[in-house]
């Protein structure tokens, strides 16, 4: 399982911009999207594998008894959550 490391490589880019933007003076916002859905993703994401499941009459399985859960976010959202990071004086992360 590759989740640990990606998810502290996520921390450590975190914490090293976040040193960088204190030591610099600058604004530091992080935005954290989760699973990002919409159009131009992959046909082979969790969507799209689950709507050609759902349209065939076949079961969807579910990797690990479905306890994994995750927070999907169209990217228009993703789009403006970005906009708005630039546009008004906040700081910090942002889930």
């Amino acid at each position: 399982m590759h989740a640990p490391y990606y998810l502290a490589s996520k921390l450590v880019q975190e914490i090293y911009a976040a040193h960088v933007a204190m030591d610099r003076g600058l604004r530091l916002v992080t935005l954290r999207p989760s699973a990002v859905y919409g159009p131009g993703m992959s046909p082979r994401g969790v969507l799209p594998t689950f709507a050609r499941a759902l349209l065939a009459h076949e079961p969807i399985e579910l990797a690990d008894g479905g306890r994994y859960g995750v927070d999907m976010v169209f990217v228009e959202d993703v789009g403006r959550a970005t906009e708005a990071a630039l546009e008004r004086p906040v700081r910090g992360a942002f889930n």
